[in-house]
């Protein structure tokens, strides 16, 4: 049925992107795209959707977007927002897009799905070349009682040429598969059909459970098929027999300690469509497993040695933002080079800067989360590096932070490796060049006088500390300095004194009168006059209160 005109122009556009912020207009738009009316001079149909959207009770008006004679194309960019809904499949190939070619992206969905045919997923019952689902979160619970080909995002993938592929990467599935259907998977359900498939999985989560009896097919991945790549991909329940290489058990503990978004954050390389940008980001504590929103936590580990290194602008800046507050417990160093040491200088409460800054990192062993933040923070005397800024400067030298022979310090590594990115480069000149680099902390050792800084030194722990000679000023007397450590503690250090007017030789007068006594506010009698509060008497008994400052 073609619509009517006036129906066209019921979508909001934005330039090249139709603007979805209801329910009416999912529906619209999923109407428009199997119409083939929704498509530019590109073939192309763009949308974002702009709300959440609650699609339940309305299902029977909603076509799936995309048919077998207008598979949908184009970039959805669901822009981290939620698709609800309770889908009965009334055929073959039932998710939100029934046949995908296109970008799925920064989506997220939840309800549940009644499935009776062949090839269901949440997002995408069919994934045609050259189909991208990526940055997606489905809490999706699929109950699958017949046909088969189950997956927890996706059905079936196909496709026609080798390479490129059909991709499903950065994405979690939380929800839960039931029923009594065939080859059912967390992922995809089968790759490939009637033509040999090159599908690529990475960089995915499942946490959810899937029933099934262990005869049928089943995988915490993807259930089965033709050209299938697996990598970095992780889930929580095992089940399923004859699991593709490239996924890992872990437990939800993991999941909820930060350790999971650690491992999906291992480097993307040419799979990534944003190269080195920090996909997978968590509160710890708060999220109770990973989230794609960029205003929650950076999540670094902090190993056994007590020790990392971290590049925050490696991470890239999806939110224009490279600076991080470094949380609790843990304390962030700049680092400069003296001979084989290196000297780590504390760099604050904000760091980042930009300009491919790196830092060490001192703290107990655990995850912790560095929050976004827009405060301005640039790290001086900084000679580490880390991500690009360090693989294109011609004098890079690459380490990596280890302990060896319980020795912790940077060691020097033949080649860059990506897959480890607590690499931190050092701009050292050839000349200067070392294997290894023993860390050497410096703390700040500052005098105070009258509450503000006097001199301030940073030095090493163990170092021999000679005191400052008193300082002088007219017509005062110094009070001495507060207790000096003989040598420099594993901790910052600050020595107090003060100035206290000098009254010998001086005759109080106080309206024309002198002043016999001065004493403390406990009576206590005193020779010259203390900082603080001070009692004069005077001659005629009369009392005042002088404060000293």
């Amino acid at each position: 049925m073609l619509l009517a005109p006036s129906a066209l122009m019921a979508l909001e556009k934005e330039g090249e992107d139709y603007l979805i912020k209801t329910a009416d207009d999912l529906i619209e738009f999923a109407r428009l795209v199997n119409n083939g009316e929704a498509f530019n001079i590109f073939g192309n149909a763009h949308a974002k959707l702009m709300a959440d959207i609650d699609l339940r009770g309305r299902e029977s008006e909603f076509p799936l977007i995309g048919s077998v004679q207008h598979p949908y194309q184009g970039t959805f960019d669901g822009q981290l927002h939620t698709i609800t809904y309770d889908l009965v499949s009334t055929g073959e190939s039932c998710g939100l897009f029934a046949y995908l070619n296109g970008t799925v992206r920064n989506l997220c969905l939840d309800g549940t799905m009644q499935v009776k045919h062949d090839y269901a997923g949440s997002i995408a019952g069919t994934a045609n070349f050259p189909a991208l689902i990526e940055r997606c979160h489905s809490k999706v619970k699929i109950t699958a009682d017949g046909g088969d080909y189950i997956g927890g995002l996706v059905g079936l993938s196909t496709d026609f040429n080798n390479p490129p592929y059909v991709r499903i990467e950065n994405c979690i599935y939380s929800g839960h598969i039931m029923g009594s259907s065939l080859h059912r998977s967390g992922i995809l359900g089968w790759s490939g059909r009637l033509y040999a498939s090159n599908t690529h999985i990475n960089h995915c989560l499942v946490t959810a459970q899937i029933d099934n009896d262990m005869t049928h097919g089943a995988g915490h991945i993807i259930a089965g098929g033709d050209g299938l790549l697996v990598e970095y991909c992780y889930y929580v329940y095992p089940y399923g027999n004859g699991e593709p290489n490239g996924a890992t058990q872990i437990t939800m503990e993991q999941v909820e300690s930060g350790e999971a978004c650690c491992l999906l954050n291992v480097y993307r390389g040419i799979y990534n469509s944003v190269e080195y940008q920090t996909v997978f980001r968590q509160n710890v504590g708060e999220d109770k497993m990973p989230i794609f929103d960029p205003l929650h936590g950076l999540v670094k580990e902090i190993t056994s040695m007590g020790y990392a290194s971290f590049a925050p602008g490696y991470f890239g800046n999806d939110i224009n933002c490279n600076n991080v507050t470094v949380p609790k417990g843990v304390k962030a160093y700049t680092g400069t080079l003296s001979g084989s040491s290196l000297l780590l200088h504390p760099a604050g409460d904000v760091i980042g800067g930009g300009n491919g800054n790196g830092f060490v990192l001192k703290g107990e062993p655990g995850f912790y989360s560095f929050m976004p933040t827009y405060e301005v923070r640039t790290a001086i005397d900084n000679e580490l590096r880390g991500g690009n800024a360090a693989t294109s400067t011609r004098y890079c030298t690459a380490y990596i932070l280890d302990e060896k022979d319980g020795v912790t310090g940077f060691y020097k590594v033949s080649g860059w490796d990506n897959s480890v990115d607590s690499h931190i480069a050092l701009l050292l000149d050839p000349a200067t060049d070392v294997d290894m680099l023993t860390l050497s902390i410096m703390y700040t050792l500052k005098y105070t006088v009258d509450g503000e800084t006097y001199k301030a030194y940073e030095m090493e722990h163990g170092t021999i500390i000679t005191p400052e000679d008193a300082p002088t000023k007219e017509g005062y007397t110094f009070s001495g300095w507060s207790e000096i450590p003989t040598t420099m503690p594993d901790n910052d250090v600050t020595i107090t004194g003060h100035f206290i007017l000098d009254t010998s030789g001086i005759t109080l007068i106080h309206d024309g009168k002198v002043e016999e006594t001065i004493c403390t506010p406990d009576g206590r009698r005193i020779s010259q006059l203390q900082q603080g509060v001070n009692i004069i008497r005077m001659n005629d008994g009369s009392t005042k209160k002088v404060l000293v400052k």
